[in-house]
């Protein structure tokens, strides 16, 4: 394409072709916006907000940090090198827990950190809060082949409660069948509790392939916790067990009062007034029940009367603990959040005097589309909230005053108004004639403008999971592309949680089909639509949307070349080569393995090369346990053998995703650089990776 640029008459900007604009925006400022925030939580008279910050500058470490809300300081609590974080199912999450002063205990908190996989414990003072002068962390336990997650504390006998990871090869592990004649052993899951004097472990729950969730009741009478077997993930089937323990904290009784075949259970939470509160999808959508006794197994009942809000999601998928959507701010006012087609918004449920129904829910106006994360303390809330105009940010809200405060947002170096996009949910069917979600982001920029004859280039997204969402928030990643005139859009392909069981379920046993068709869906949605030129459409995806992505290469010409970040290119490795949670993962979304293996190859991009006939890019984790190396290097092979243009950027140290911000820099910069060049683009302004990218067979 001829490079050309004038002065538009009408509206003083400078035309250009599309996706070579000027922007402003940076790589770097992309990988700075990457904060990672989780697990806001407040003390308990919530003078003090504590979460967790991953940050890209320092390599990705995590680190806890606290802000006085009185005197609007901020600080860290773990110096470096200490990374918070835990490594349960890989992807860890709750990692750290507010221990509240309960029994005249002394709080504290509770965390473990990645290098020694150890568990923590921080006194606070005696005025309920955390003081730079209070010394360090106490190292509680520590064993090298154990990880520790999704912290509980009981103050009456002085302990933590956990999720145990096992990875000692004597342990008493799961055995797990997945090839013929061949039996590959697990690591045990089981909940233990940690003795804070003695350090001592005692196993509280094992027997089931996986826990979550373990939370004790406020008379230390109960433990709840979900859990659930191979071959089904969370979102799946689990069950939503009740633990009766003695005086000195042993389970004396268990029963299952809750989920079951096709049923999920989600986040148990126990109410100030002793109930039992958790969300179940009996009606094919989460959502908030009650037990009402917990010695009485048939005093559950729905929250709320069946036409309330009968097609929101009150619920996630269970990829990593420590997540949260309901809180209570008081005894009768508990605060959930939920999705209305990919939206999310906080409602407030204002619990009948009697404890039954109805109970009256409506909606909290916030102004924001993501709200989950949700914790409450002496009557306030504290939440990750964020919008098309706003990052992920903790966000402080005081019901008495409806007022929203932010206390720290992902990003601080944001475009200006006039150079972000927008995303417009849109809606289409697809070839079996399903109605499909995604959100589409148009070019924006205050500068400069398209040919009027042109129509941008497309990048259309692939989340992962595939059991994931695409969101609505301020993603500076997809800014980045529409400031240089590209258009984006995220798909919310058959199989992402938002929209019910139905919705959810569309990709069991037909992952790399489903997914594959909706994506197309949305290019010939949007060519129809006159929105973008169909001869210049990308596809990009991580993880699971990685084999979305070549897939979608290998089976169609919808796609004019592709990036896939650890993707996976061989279902039949991946069935025998990936870590315990997901290890039957593809039972369901493909068939049991190995009595499927002839569907795993038919459906594996690496086994359809001849198809694949558009060059790839693709960025890898050397350290990747989720989806191992071979994976992109198999692909990369198959492709330099045929000729066909190909990158591979691999990253020593990195694991399932990109922390360093030099290599999610290099990431950012090497796809753009890479969709130019395909397409021929020229920018005016090209990134440094435009120079150094190599692509064979290309260049």
């Amino acid at each position: 394409m001829k490079q050309q640029m004038t002065e538009s008459p009408t509206n003083d900007k400078i035309t250009v072709p599309y996706g070579a604009f000027v922007s402003g925006l940076s790589a770097q400022q992309v990988a700075n916006g990457g904060l990672r925030l989780s697990q806001p939580q407040l003390n308990a008279d919530s003078s003090q907000l504590f979460y967790l910050e991953g940050r890209p500058a320092e390599g990705g470490r995590q680190v806890l940090v606290v802000k006085d809300l009185i005197s609007g300081d901020f600080s860290d609590i773990n110096e470096a090198p200490i990374n918070i974080r835990s490594l349960v199912h890989e992807y860890g999450g709750g990692a750290f827990a507010l221990a509240e002063p309960i029994a005249g205990r002394t709080p504290g908190l509770i965390y473990t950190d990645i290098a020694e996989r150890a568990v923590w414990w921080l006194p606070f003072g005696n005025d309920g809060k955390w003081h730079q002068d209070l010394g360090k962390a106490r190292k509680v336990f520590a064993h090298e082949q154990l990880r520790f997650a999704d912290f509980s504390y009981d103050s009456g006998r002085n302990r933590i409660i956990a999720v145990c990871e096992d990875h000692r090869p004597h342990s008493d592990t799961a055995e797990t069948l997945h090839q013929a004649n061949h039996r590959h052993a697990e690591p045990a899951n089981k909940i233990v509790a940690l003795g804070l004097d003695d350090g001592e472990m005692i196993e509280l729950a094992a027997g089931y392939d996986f826990y979550g969730f373990p939370r004790l009741s406020p008379d230390g009478r109960y433990l709840a916790a979900i859990a659930w077997r191979h071959p089904n993930m969370p979102w799946d089937a689990n069950d939503l067990i009740l633990m009766e323990l003695d005086d000195t904290g042993m389970v004396i009784n268990q029963r299952i009062v809750a989920g079951g075949p096709r049923r999920s259970t989600f986040q148990p939470i126990w109410g100030l007034d002793g109930a039992l509160y958790f969300f179940d999808d009996p009606s094919g959508y989460w959502r908030p029940f009650r037990l009402q006794n917990p010695g009485d197994p048939a005093s559950i009942e729905a929250l709320l009367q069946s036409e309330d809000l009968a097609e929101i999601e009150f619920g996630l998928p269970m990829w990593v603990f420590g997540q949260s959507i309901a809180a209570f701010t008081d005894r009768d006012t508990l605060y959930v959040s939920g999705c209305d087609r990919g939206l999310w918004g906080l409602y407030r449920i204002a619990l009948s005097a009697n404890g039954h129904l109805p109970n009256h829910i409506a909606a909290v106006p916030t102004g924001y589309t993501e709200v989950t994360g949700l914790h409450a303390s002496n009557g306030k809330l504290a939440m990750l909230c964020g919008s098309a105009a706003m990052p992920s940010s903790v966000v402080l809200y005081e019901p008495g005053f409806a007022a929203f405060a932010i206390i720290r947002a992902a990003a601080d170096d944001l475009p200006s108004a006039a150079e972000i996009s927008h995303p417009r949910v849109i809606e289409f069917t697809n070839k079996s004639g399903q109605l499909v979600y995604a959100f589409y982001y148009e070019p924006v920029n205050s500068r400069y403008q398209g040919p009027a004859d042109q129509r941008p280039p497309l990048m259309v997204k692939c989340h992962g999971g595939p059991t994931g969402g695409a969101s609505s928030l301020l993603n500076l990643g997809y800014q980045y592309y529409t400031n240089r005139g590209f258009a984006v859009v995220d798909v919310n392909y058959g199989g992402s949680t938002g929209f019910g069981r139905e919705y959810r379920e569309r990709l069991l046993d037909n992952w790399g089909l489903v997914d594959v068709q909706d994506a197309v869906a949305a290019v010939e949605y949007l060519s129809r639509e006159q929105l973008i030129d169909p001869e210049r459409v990308c596809i990009s995806g991580g993880s699971a949307g990685g084999y979305t992505v070549l897939s979608a290469l290998a089976l169609t010409d919808a796609f004019k070349a592709g990036a896939s970040h650890y993707g996976i290119g061989d279902l039949m490795s991946l069935a025998q080569d990936t870590h315990k949670f997901e290890s039957r993962y593809t039972d369901r979304l493909i068939g049991p393995y190995p009595q499927a293996a002839h569907i795993y190859d038919q459906r594996s991009p690496l086994k359809h090369v001849d198809g694949l006939d558009c060059p790839v890019i693709f960025f890898q984790g050397l350290e990747d346990k989720v989806v191992p190396p071979n994976q992109a290097e198999e692909m990369v092979a198959a492709l330099r053998g045929k000729g066909l243009p190909v990158a591979y950027i691999s990253y020593p140290g990195e694991q399932h995703g990109f922390r360093r911000a030099e290599n999610i820099i290099r990431t950012i910069e090497s796809e753009y650089s890479f969709f130019a060049r395909i397409f021929g683009i020229k920018p005016i302004d090209p990134p440094e990776a435009w120079h150094k990218l190599k692509i064979e067979n290309h260049d």
